[in-house]
């Protein structure tokens, strides 16, 4: 009897010294790059830099991105090189069109913990209707 309760004892023991690792996570809407945005003062040039000054402040460990065009990304892969990409493309699968991207710090994350289903032109494409 002794024996167990001295197991348990060391089990949480044990236990109690661990922790769970935090993660910072974010997603960001990029707003794609509109004409009328640049004619207001409010182009991408003028607003990425900000974007990429908040992924550095908080030093996300995995970021999202929406309405993003490769042009973008590009700057923010130039701004960010610590960063790996990993992403649904839009219209052609390659450049063409908005893309959905998901960012993470270099070596981080293995590719393949990554999916990219939600994009999706309806949520019932991929989830179950209740």
């Amino acid at each position: 009897m002794k024996r167990i309760f001295l197991c348990l004892y060391f089990l949480l023991t044990l236990a109690a010294g661990l922790q769970a690792e935090n993660l910072v996570e974010a997603t960001y809407n990029l707003r794609n790059a509109y004409r009328s945005d640049s004619l207001k003062g409010n182009d991408w040039g003028q607003h990425y830099p900000y974007i990429a000054g908040v992924v550095q402040f908080y030093g996300f460990d995995i970021f999202g991105t929406q309405e993003s065009f490769c042009d973008q990304l590009q700057d923010l892969k130039r701004t960010l090189p610590e960063y790996d990409y990993i992403g649904a493309r839009g219209d052609d699968g390659k450049k063409a069109g908005d893309t959905q991207e998901k960012v993470n710090t270099a070596g981080n994350f293995p590719q393949e913990v990554f999916s990219d289903k939600y994009t999706a032109y309806t949520p019932s494409d991929h989830f179950p209707v209740i």
